[in-house]
């Protein structure tokens, strides 16, 4: 008997869909059934497959095919991108995706596939864990690994316990730039919607130092309303001695960033971690430096399943 699969959490592709969107079903079917004929999947949506060439205009059984090398293609940029992080690979000529459910890459990747996909802001929370400050404790780790050893700092925002002037004088005193915090009047900080910080400072000690400010999103909402942090001002308006260097603009996000936006958006945003470059910076040599967190995010995952599998009329 075939599985069934869950509904997919957010609008199903169609005709005109791109290979990334494509890529993202097949990985979400795949993931249930462990494995998913590309194909099969495309097949429904191109009712005219017996039709013939009519002058010139190919049939749809060729348009599918086209997509469908698209759709492969995609998934080796993807394999290539990630590398052993990846939990997929592609058999029979890369025409079918396979999934290998038992590893650790498979669960790090269900959390960025289910928090790109769910309704981040009613479905966030699963097994008693909010999915989206899991992101940010593991957006810090990937921005520590960016940097490499002996970076400091991590996450900044509303995960982080505290008022938004007493967690940056925390920040100011353990890296040793900004002196005080300021207090301009009429200011309603709200974090200033800086979730991470992180910093690599020298043995010496001194000022001047690499500092980056970090946002993390899940979902897709952001995509049409994000702006990038406004660093400068940030710095001018909090910090009593702004840093010596400007912090960097960091930005992370679940989802595969579009590429045919990637130069345009980063010139807007920032460095850019989408789904692909976190995987590549998240070694499986080091899953077990933050067993904790690790084992929460199985939590959320899990818990999500259950849900996806729950029918929606009963699902809470």
């Amino acid at each position: 008997m075939q599985t069934v699969i869950p509904e997919f959490p957010n609008k199903n592709p169609t005709e005109s869909s791109d290979s990334v969107d494509w890529a993202d079903f097949i990985e979400f079917i795949a993931i249930f059934r462990g494995q998913c004929a590309i194909a099969d999947c495309l097949r429904p949506i191109f009712r005219g497959s017996d039709e013939l060439i009519v002058l010139g205009i190919d049939s749809e059984e060729d348009k599918m095919y086209i997509l469908v090398d698209e759709i492969a293609s995609e998934i080796r940029r993807r394999i290539q991108e990630a590398g052993a992080s990846y939990p997929f690979q592609l058999i029979d000529e890369d025409y079918v995706l396979t999934h290998q459910g038992s590893s650790w890459t498979s669960i790090i990747y269900k959390f960025l596939h289910f928090s790109t996909y769910l309704n981040m802001g009613t479905n966030r929370s699963h097994g008693g864990q909010d999915g989206a400050k899991l992101f940010e404790e593991f957006s810090a780790i990937i921005a520590r690994n960016y940097l490499g050893e002996i970076t400091h700092g991590g996450v900044f925002g509303t995960a982080l316990a505290g008022g938004f002037r007493e967690k940056l004088q925390r920040v100011m005193d353990e890296m040793g730039e900004g002196t005080g915090v300021k207090s301009p009047v009429g200011a309603s900080p709200q974090d200033e919607d800086i979730d991470i910080i992180v910093w690599k400072p020298f043995r010496d000690r001194r000022k001047s130092m690499l500092i980056a400010f970090g946002q993390c999103k899940t979902g897709l909402s952001w995509l049409s309303s994000y702006r990038r942090l406004q660093i400068k001002t940030i710095t001018e308006t909090w910090f009593v001695d702004t840093p010596i260097v400007e912090p960097l603009p960091l930005f992370f996000c679940s989802m595969n960033f579009p590429l045919h936006r990637w130069d345009y958006q980063a010139r807007k945003i920032g460095l850019i971690f989408d789904r692909f470059r976190i995987l590549g910076l998240y070694d499986s040599d080091k899953v077990n430096v933050n067993q904790d967190l690790f084992n929460r995010i199985e939590t959320w995952v899990v818990a999500v399943e259950l849900w996806l599998n729950t029918p929606r009329s009963t699902a809470a």
